[in-house]
C-alpha cells in the first residue's frame, strides 16, 4: 500500500521523500495567478478547484479551509508545470497510451477506481488529475533517460533534480505571497513572508 501511494504521488514529492536529491516571493505576480513559473502561471481559480474537490472527496465542505492543503497544491500545480517546461525543452512527450497503461495498471493495484481516488485524495491529489500526475512521472522518466540514457536510477534521478532546480531559477518562479514563497533548492512552497501585514485565513478568498 505504502508503494501504491507513491506511484500515485506527485512523482517529484516521491523524489524528495526517498532523498534522491530532489525565493522568496517576487512582485509583479499576474491577476489571479497564485504562481508564474517562466511564461506559464498557476490560477487561483486551478488551486482552489483542485482543494475544494479534495475536500468533497473526504465528506468535507468544498470551502473548508485549509491552508496547509493549499500549499501543498499550489507546489504540486508549480512542479508540474516545471516539469512540462523541461519536458519540451529536452523534446519529450507522455502519449495518452502510455498514460492510460499506467492508469489501468494503477487501478488493478489499488483493487478498483474507488480505491484508488481514495489513495489520491490520501496523498493530497484531485482523483480528476491522476492522469496529469502519471504524465508527470512519466516525463521525469523519460528526461531522466535523455540526460542520462546509461545512469543508473539513482543517478539519473539526481541528474533530473539538478536539471529542474537550475531550470527553476532560469524561470524566477513566484509565488504570490498570501499563499507562501518559492524555495528554489528544495522545489517546493515554504511559509509565507513574514513581513506580510496580516496573512489570510483563507488565501483563497483574498
Amino acid at each position: 500500500m505504502k508503494s501504491m501511494k507513491s506511484r500515485i504521488g506527485t512523482a517529484l514529492a516521491a523524489l524528495a521523500l526517498t532523498s534522491l536529491a530532489l525565493t522568496a516571493c517576487g512582485g509583479g505576480q499576474a491577476a489571479g495567478a497564485a504562481a508564474v513559473i517562466g511564461d506559464d502561471r498557476v490560477s487561483t481559480n486551478q488551486v482552489s478547484s483542485a482543494v475544494s474537490e479534495i475536500n468533497v472527496g473526504r465528506g468535507l465542505a468544498a470551502t473548508t479551509q485549509d491552508a496547509a492543503l493549499v500549499q501543498l497544491t499550489v507546489q504540486r500545480l508549480i512542479r508540474a508545470s516545471l516539469v512540462d517546461q523541461a519536458a519540451d525543452r529536452l523534446d519529450v512527450t507522455a502519449d495518452q497510451g502510455s498514460i492510460d497503461r499506467q492508469l489501468l495498471d494503477l487501478v488493478r493495484n489499488a483493487g478498483s477506481q474507488e480505491a484508488l481516488d481514495q489513495l489520491a485524495l490520501d496523498n493530497d491529489i484531485p482523483p480528476s488529475q491522476l492522469d496529469e500526475e502519471i504524465a508527470v512521472s512519466i516525463l521525469l522518466s523519460q528526461i531522466g533517460q535523455v540526460l542520462a540514457p546509461d545512469a543508473t536510477p539513482e543517478d539519473q534521478n539526481a541528474l533530473v533534480l539538478a536539471y529542474l532546480t537550475e531550470l527553476s531559477g532560469e524561470l524566477n518562479i513566484t509565488v504570490s505571497a498570501r499563499f507562501g514563497t518559492w524555495e528554489p533548492t528544495v522545489l517546493s512552497v515554504g511559509p509565507v513572508p513574514t513581513d506580510l501585514a496580516t496573512p489570510a485565513a483563507d488565501p483563497l478568498q483574498s
